[in-house]
């Protein structure tokens, strides 16, 4: 009896806060990325701005990259909730 109410508790709770917290670190990592790429793009060439801009474009790439390992651990580790009973087979498969 128990487990069905924590089992329906956390498919009403949705994802967890930590899950949530990656996802928009993600989103705003990206976001900073993308933007040091059109950065770089327009700063000379072999000149110390363009060489800084490209070492924190590649740490961002980096720290993406050890956010979304861990990201997929804790997943692996607290699976999403269910999806809801109401999605047809195609909404399911997109």
């Amino acid at each position: 009896m128990t487990v069905g109410f924590l089992a329906t508790a956390r498919a009403e709770a949705g994802y967890d806060p930590v899950a949530r917290g990656i996802h928009w670190l993600v989103a705003v990592l990206v976001v900073a990325v993308v933007g040091l790429g059109w950065v770089v793009d327009g700063t000379p060439r072999n000149s110390p701005t363009r060489e800084w801009v490209l070492l924190l474009h590649r740490s961002l790439g980096l720290t993406i990259l050890i956010v979304m390992l861990f990201r997929a651990a804790w997943r692996r580790l607290r699976p999403p909730p269910p999806l809801p009973d109401s999605l047809r087979l195609i909404e399911i498969a997109l």
